[in-house]
């Protein structure tokens, strides 16, 4: 789950400091969002399995 918060900071980062054009942020961010909700869902699932 780290690397997915990480996934979330980095683009975050990028807009502050103007790297990358806002459009291209705001498709990586909510790519971000989506694959964090992914993992946590396959998480919770796993240990329901156990």
């Amino acid at each position: 789950m780290e690397e997915a918060d990480e996934s979330q900071f980095w683009p975050s980062l990028a807009a502050e400091t103007g790297y990358l054009p806002s459009p291209l942020l705001e498709a990586l961010h909510l790519e971000s969002r989506e694959l964090t909700a992914i993992l946590v869902a396959s998480l919770k699932t796993a240990r329901r399995s156990k």
